[in-house]
């Protein structure tokens, strides 16, 4: 007994244990992983820049007349068409007036015998003028014969007299209805102009809008009396918007009208919004040392709206070569990334400094060449690890 208790204390047996705890443990199996080459491609050199949308018109509508609102047609977000109505005003007086001028046309056209638009003007058609000139002829035929009496001395001076003053009377009123009737049509013409006045003056009592776009915000309403001038409704248009770019001096000789541009904005992170640089300031800001640019973009959906803060990039001249792996491939650490390169089995952890994202891949930037394998889930893997 006390020989089995010794040997339980000391452990017998130990050799076998000691020669189990020294044995070396086998190596991990090899993980499978899928692998992908690194990609080299050619990118458009291009430059980061902010800026903000502002509408492509933006306008405070003003009344061309005073008067007193009768009717509002819009609300704000209205959307108008040009040319649409936007406030009416009470155009009593402006009708009557056109009224008036009316029936003082009609009263000259009487007067002249003018029935149509497109009947033309001959003083000489004038009734007035066709009496006066008959009168005038009778006359001159009357002098004619008594010239030729009083010559053959059938009839006295006296007679002679009296047919050649009777010439002249005549003569004086053929002219003077000439001139009364060329004068109506002055008139007419001037009644005319007059009316047309007439007719703007009515038109003007509906102020419509000068361009398509949406209204901002009204600011009149019914009952309201305008003074001339007074703003009615702010109208914009947003498509297409503008995009103000502010360009760094640096990079100020290489803008141009015509540049693509392409730009997210915080309220659509996922979406990629591209224009065309159409206006480039003449000078750079005193103040920032930048260029102010204008871009137009399309906004047929009127997702993009005034205000919006953008980040834009800028495509500039030449091109170089960068290289891609996809997304999941990097270990993202803020603005740094790891990838895990697989060499002779071994995945291999390589830090490298991150790009723009190109769809499901993005920009890498470090020790790293077109020839490298890189393991596409970089989250299944460690540094040293074996793979197959």
């Amino acid at each position: 007994m006390m020989v089995v208790a010794a040997c339980w204390l000391t452990g017998c047996g130990g050799n076998g244990a000691r020669a189990q705890l020294g044995a070396e443990k086998p190596e991990p199996e090899p993980i499978s992983v899928a692998t992908v080459r690194v990609e080299e491609t050619s990118k458009t050199a291009s430059i980061q820049v902010t800026g903000n949308l502002a509408a492509d018109e933006d306008s405070d509508v003003a009344s061309k007349r005073e008067g007193i609102v009768q009717e509002t047609f819009v609300e704000r977000g209205t959307q108008v068409e040009q040319g649409a109505p936007l406030v009416k005003l009470d155009a009593t007086d402006e009708l009557l007036n056109l009224a008036a001028g009316e029936a003082a046309l009609f009263e000259i056209k009487s007067r002249l015998g003018l029935t149509t638009e497109t009947e033309s003007f001959d003083v000489e058609e004038q009734p007035e003028v066709r009496s006066a000139r008959a009168d005038y002829e009778l006359a001159q035929a009357n002098y004619a014969r008594s010239e030729k009496l009083f010559r053959e001395g059938t009839i006295n001076k006296a007679e002679y007299d009296q047919t050649a003053t009777q010439l002249e009377a005549t003569r004086q009123r053929y002219f003077q209805a000439r001139h009364v009737a060329q004068q109506l049509y002055a008139s007419l013409k001037t009644q005319k102009v007059r009316l047309r006045t007439l007719q703007q003056a009515v038109a003007d009592t509906t102020v419509t809008a000068p361009f398509r776009g949406i209204v901002s915000e009204r600011y009149v309403s019914p009952g309201e009396f305008l003074m001339r001038g007074a703003k009615v409704a702010r109208l914009v248009r947003i498509d297409p918007i503008r995009l103000v770019l502010t360009i760094p001096e640096r990079y100020a000789a290489e803008v141009r009208a015509g540049q693509k541009v392409e730009f997210t904005v915080n309220a659509y992170p996922a979406d990629i919004f591209r224009g065309e640089i159409v206006h480039i300031a003449p000078a750079l800001s005193t103040d920032s040392r930048a260029l102010a640019v204008e871009a137009l973009v399309p906004n047929p959906e009127g997702k993009l709206l005034p205000g919006f803060f953008a980040t834009a990039r800028l495509e500039m001249s030449g091109a170089s070569r960068v290289l891609l792996v996809p997304l999941s491939a990097v270990r993202r650490d803020r603005e740094v990334g790891r990838v895990f390169v697989v060499r002779d089995g071994v995945a291999r952890e390589r830090v490298v400094k991150l790009g723009e994202q190109v769809g499901d891949k993005i920009e890498i930037t470090g020790d790293l060449s077109s020839d490298d394998v890189v393991v596409v889930d970089a989250a299944k893997v460690s540094d040293g690890i074996r793979v197959r």
